[in-house]
């Protein structure tokens, strides 16, 4: 098979695909129109996604998307190269485009099948939007809750330190009871 690559990469003994199909004009430029968007489309998506895990480069998801991108680009170098055998007759290239492209569609399959339980236990991405939301909010009462506090302990010590009284304290954790007085701004525990 690989002894011919030499006579038959470069289309010396088949003729391009353009003859099969008379040149008919349609025909011609619907091959070309469809082929050359569906090649920029694919090419187009698997640079979003290196794009993307250039940007995120650790992530559970990181393998499978390296193996989505080199998935789609092959697939969109095989309408690239039959958008070539139109004119030139590279049949024996534009067949190991279409062996690399299944080699790494098998090695994709093979990839993700085993990893389909892990990645569905992966948070919805709506799912960690609304946590972080009740997140954001129980993070709201607490801190106005804090202040409310602060203002009461304030209030608590201004009141005590300037009564000249006391106030019994009890510990619930202890089970302990104080007599907290306050004579003259300094507060005495007895």
């Amino acid at each position: 098979m690989f002894e011919n690559f030499s006579a038959n990469s470069l289309g010396n003994s088949f003729i391009p695909h353009g003859f099969c199909i008379n040149w008919t004009p349609e025909l011609l430029s619907t091959y070309v129109l469809s082929d050359g968007l569906i090649f920029f489309s694919y090419f187009a998506i698997s640079s979003g996604l290196i794009y993307f895990l250039r940007r995120r480069p650790r992530s559970e998801l990181t393998p499978i998307m390296w193996l989505f991108a080199a998935f789609i680009l092959a697939c969109g170098m095989t309408h690239l190269s039959g958008l070539l055998t139109i004119w030139r007759p590279y049949y024996f290239i534009d067949a190991l485009i279409k062996l690399l492209t299944a080699m790494i569609s098998v090695t994709t399959v093979v990839y993700l099948w085993p990893q389909l339980p892990n990645l569905l236990k992966l948070p919805n991405p709506d799912e960690l939007i609304r946590l972080n939301q009740q997140l954001s909010d129980e993070i709201e009462q607490r801190t106005a809750a804090q202040a409310l506090l602060s203002v009461s302990e304030q209030r608590w010590k201004f009141a005590l330190e300037s009564g000249g009284d006391g106030v019994w304290d009890w510990d619930l954790e202890t089970g302990k009871s104080a007599f907290i007085a306050a004579l003259h701004g300094d507060t005495r525990i007895w």
